[in-house]
């Protein structure tokens, strides 16, 4: 037994085929663009898995829902809720270039992590469905929880815009192409969290479509 453990212990050990240092950063650029793709592509991995689950089901339940946030209340609530706190640990853990990083990066991460914790309301239909998880009128405490989703997602949409920002500063006189490229598009984002939002409705449609879907496609440039 003893000989079975000084074995699995050894295999693969020897010299090292890279520092330390090396391993270390492969690693966190892997991790930072995993969460990168992850937040990019979750819209469409909901989109596609939401009528398979329903199909499985025999749900005649709502296959495209209004927001990102609606599918907390359909058969993929998982895979929002586990990617919105995937995201907002690795934003949490994600230490930054500097301090001004590090803080916004946090609370990112903890709004992010409001959003997958605090669902959104859920949607108000006569007849009400248990399978489909709607209700003939709302609760007081759907109706606080939901207007506690709505500012953490507003919050969130606001500091990954600002973080867009940050990441159009450069430390090199002459920035490369790649980085210009990445700069045109921070600057779009940035300007595009800017724009006035005519309605309520509409601004907490804007904002709950957005988490988790297009603050995603900043990490992927960051790492091009």
């Amino acid at each position: 037994m003893n000989r079975a453990y000084q074995w699995l212990r050894s295999v693969g050990g020897g010299r090292p085929t890279r520092s330390d240092e090396d391993v270390f950063l492969t690693n966190y650029m892997f991790l930072r663009k995993t969460v990168g793709w992850l937040g990019t592509s979750l819209p469409i991995i909901l989109l596609l898995a939401n009528p398979i689950a329903l199909s499985i089901e025999n749900s005649g339940c709502g296959v495209v829902l209004g927001s990102l946030s609606g599918y907390y209340y359909s058969p993929v609530r998982n895979i929002f809720v586990g990617a919105q706190c995937a995201i907002g640990l690795f934003l949490i853990a994600y230490v930054g270039y500097d301090l001004g990083d590090r803080v916004i990066t946090d609370l990112a991460g903890v709004f992010a992590l409001g959003v997958a914790l605090f669902p959104t309301k859920p949607t108000v239909a006569s007849p009400p469905s248990v399978t489909c998880q709607t209700v003939a009128q709302l609760s007081t405490r759907e109706q606080v929880v939901g207007n506690i989703h709505v500012v953490f997602a507003g919050l969130l949409f606001v500091f990954m815009a600002w973080m867009a920002i940050r990441f159009t500063n450069t430390d090199s006189p002459q920035p490369s192409k790649q980085k210009l490229l990445r700069n045109r598009v921070y600057q779009i984002w940035a300007r595009a969290a800017r724009t006035p939002r005519t309605g309520w409705v509409r601004r907490r449609w804007l904002a709950a479509r957005r988490v988790g879907g297009s603050h995603g496609s900043g990490w992927r440039l960051k790492d091009a």
